[in-house]
């Protein structure tokens, strides 16, 4: 079967359904910018943008392992967009180009401002379905990949969003926060500033107990090893553009990515945003615990 892909944004590819119709050679209106990917010998794989920390993986290199792995890699070639280019910095965002790489599957590179239609035969897109062994498999690449050496994990990290410009205040004083679980041995870490994944990644699998206010920063429990506990301070996000106009939201991202690593989830209610009634809970936690602390 022939689609055409009509995105008015590269990040439609693969995103929303009502982007894909069938149709004949030829429906693209005439003088139209067209990309065609029509080999019949290869499987092409859309990826759409995704500079989220959390979205990276979740919708993007979970399901891109899973496919290399369920699909011939001799056929598959990505079709990914113009993000996925090499940073001054070491990050996140190169590791999917860099697993092509070492898998030696072909990709194309494409920005939004090169087409307007794209005609595609034998075509995957990838999506953010939640597959919980893609966890696992994350895991295994990225301890492959660096040769980690798994020592018993004995760091607490404290994730802070101190640094961070977001449009909502989750915590009326992140200071305070931080000066709290330094009070409890805690190591206070800004992922942002980190200047390796590598690194990112070795310093997380070291993490005995890891905590933090809900947001992609907690996405690094997937580089724990398993049995380690999590606390998550829940709070209620603002999500703008629903059907419904603003709206508040509290998602379940972190215990859908904990179950498959068997960690222990604490939940702390984060209500009034008020940094007291956050420490009490969570020093509570960390007294019942005081054998590990």
């Amino acid at each position: 079967m022939i689609v055409e892909l009509e995105p008015k944004h590269t990040n439609n590819l693969g995103t929303h359904n009502n982007a894909i119709n069938e149709f004949k050679p030829g429906l693209a209106p005439e003088n139209s910018k067209t990309l065609d990917f029509l080999d019949e010998d290869k499987i092409y794989v859309f990826c759409a943008t995704e500079s989220n920390f959390f979205h990276y993986f979740y919708n993007i290199m979970i399901p891109a392992l899973k496919a290399i792995r369920s699909l011939d890699n001799k056929k598959i070639h990505f079709v990914l967009d113009s993000h996925y280019k090499k940073q001054d910095r070491d990050n996140f965002d190169i590791l999917l180009t860099e697993l092509l790489y070492e898998k030696r599957i072909n990709y194309t590179t494409i920005t939004g401002g090169d087409y307007e239609y794209i005609n595609a035969k034998n075509f995957i897109v990838l999506n953010s379905t939640f597959m919980p062994e893609g966890v696992d498999l994350l895991y295994e690449y990225l301890i492959g990949k660096y040769q980690t050496i798994q020592s018993p994990p004995n760091k607490k990290i404290y994730i802070s969003r101190k640094n961070q410009q977001t449009a909502e205040k989750r915590v009326d004083n992140e200071e305070d926060l931080e000066n709290f679980f330094r009070s409890k041995g805690f190591e206070i870490v800004y992922p942002e500033d980190l200047r390796t994944f590598k690194e990112q990644f070795e310093l997380f699998n070291s993490c005995q107990i890891l905590a933090g206010i809900s947001g992609s920063g907690l996405a690094n429990l997937v580089f724990m090893q398993k049995g380690q506990t999590v606390i998550e301070i829940v709070t209620e996000l603002e999500i703008r553009g629903s059907y419904d106009g603003i709206r508040m939201e509290v998602h379940h991202f972190y215990k859908e990515m904990s179950s498959p690593k068997n960690h222990t989830l604490i939940n702390i209610f984060n209500q009034d945003r008020s940094s007291e009634p956050i420490k009490n809970q969570i020093n509570n936690f960390l007294n019942s615990i005081g054998s590990i602390c």
